[in-house]
């Protein structure tokens, strides 16, 4: 089977994403918000799809000096590329926050991943219950987890 790939500019999506209506981060919207944050955890963490679902909201953990976050996936996630024979090993990833390379006045600064992350964690407080996944539906009526393949579709939107 063929698929139809369209072809993408990184500067051009980064672009966007520091601009109207991503930003103000604080007047956007879930939805963009949520956008937002898959789209710069994933670059940020350079994790597939099926490993951005299955992100633990109970296994994250912010640093004391909010220089990163540190993310795992729940207990009973299998990579696609981890042994079977090696169910111990449960991959970290380490979300650096960008204020020590954007100062206060540079643009990059909207692109920091940490920051979105923290804003995300925030505004979804109130939808989250009793929800395992760090990422949630921004949809009022969709009270389950979501699926990998909404976290591809986030992705391919925001592209």
């Amino acid at each position: 089977v063929m698929y139809d790939i369209p072809k993408w500019n990184l500067t051009l999506v980064l672009n966007m994403l520091i601009k109207e209506p991503f930003e103000p981060i604080i007047d956007c919207s879930l939805k963009l918000l949520t956008y937002k944050t898959v789209f710069l955890l994933a670059l940020a963490s350079g994790a597939r799809c099926s490993e951005l679902h299955a992100l633990s909201f109970d296994h994250l953990t912010y640093s004391a000096d909010r220089s990163c976050y540190w993310l795992q996936p729940h207990p009973e996630f299998l990579a696609k590329t981890q042994p079977t024979r090696d169910l111990q090993f449960r991959k970290t990833f380490k979300i650096p926050a960008l204020h020590d390379f954007a100062g206060p006045d540079l643009p990059d600064r909207f692109l920091c991943p940490v920051r979105a992350l923290r804003l995300y964690l925030a505004k979804t407080t109130h939808l989250r219950k009793n929800r395992k996944s760090l990422f949630i539906s921004f949809s009022p009526n969709h009270t389950g987890e979501i699926t990998k393949s909404t976290i591809a579709g986030w992705l391919r939107r925001t592209i």
